[in-house]
């Protein structure tokens, strides 16, 4: 399969990396950057700064999305997927604004949107979801969906750090980026949660109705100990009379409790259905090599559908 990826940063290089180890028949043609010379290393990659030699190629098929930002890549992927490229993407600001719309324009186009990477770093929930609402019904989904949030906590909980403190180490790990007032405020576990609710129910919610709790310096991480609680920044889809309600919170969990031990960049989302009851899952939700890892299984499942 041809291929070519719009972007080049932390993510788009695990992508990159992980592609040498594919056994199967991946040709990546070009690779969209701002700044060639910021990549030298790279030699062996085909490093491009006009878009239209990706969009306007006919023998590219499928473009990877990893530049993340509203603009310009929302007119770069409807360009794509105007012309019937497939699009595997990882931009859930963009999705949480515009899902319906640009998965009418892959419909009307006989091709494919895929953003496995939005949502959960290396969890497959979504392809989980969707295999999952075809045969059950979702009454409520729970998770704790922003890694760096997840990081802080814990650091503050577990290891007496002040929030700038949890934050720097965090980003020295490369769990965050610099700016991360998306993740603390609950912005990048709302786009996520919006994602999912689109999938599970059907309905647009917009992103700016979500309730969130932001974490702050002054949280009372002492008072929650006390009570042997965690305190963890969840998020929550319900149906509530008929209505769809989606929360970001900052809830004290009993120690006792199966999310209260998801610790560090780890996430956990759990499903409620009518028929199987709770389903969790959990694995790595933040770093390059997570979300990598989910948009090969994109990748993949193009690659197996074209067969």
């Amino acid at each position: 399969m041809k291929w070519a990826m719009l972007g080049f940063g932390t993510v788009g290089q695990a992508v990159w990396h992980q592609a040498q180890r594919q056994r199967k028949s991946f040709s990546l043609g070009h690779v969209l950057v701002r700044h060639p010379d910021h990549y030298r290393q790279f030699k062996q990659v085909d490093l491009v700064t006009d878009p239209q030699l990706i969009i306007e190629n006919p023998d590219v098929e499928t473009v990877v999305e990893v530049m993340g930002g509203l603009h310009p890549a929302a007119e770069y992927i409807s360009a794509c997927l105007q012309r019937g490229k497939n699009v595997v993407t990882a931009n859930k600001a963009l999705l949480a604004r515009q899902l319906p719309q640009l998965q009418r324009l892959a419909q009307t186009y006989h091709c494919h949107l895929c953003f496995e990477a939005s949502v959960g770093g290396g969890i497959p929930i979504i392809h989980t979801l969707r295999d999952l609402v075809r045969r059950d019904r979702v009454l409520a989904i729970d998770g704790i969906l922003n890694g760096t949030s997840n990081y802080v906590l814990t650091a503050m909980q577990q290891g007496g750090l002040s929030l700038q403190q949890a934050l720097s180490e965090a980003q020295q790990k490369g769990y965050a980026e610099r700016g991360s007032d998306l993740d603390l405020t609950g912005w990048d576990a709302a786009n996520k949660l919006v994602i999912l609710a689109n999938l599970a129910f059907h309905r647009f919610y917009p992103v700016e109705k979500v309730a969130r709790t932001e974490i702050t310096d002054d949280l009372d991480i002492g008072q929650a100990a006390e009570h042997n609680q965690v305190l963890k920044q969840v998020g929550h889809i319900a149906i509530a009379q008929g209505k769809l309600k989606i929360r970001v919170t900052l809830d004290q969990l009993p120690a006792s409790h199966l999310p209260a031990h998801v610790d560090g960049v780890t996430n956990w989302i759990q499903l409620t259905t009518e028929h199987l009851g709770k389903l969790s899952l959990m694995g790595p939700g933040a770093g390059g090599d997570a979300t990598a890892n989910s948009i090969w299984q994109d990748l993949l499942w193009l690659s197996d559908s074209q067969k």
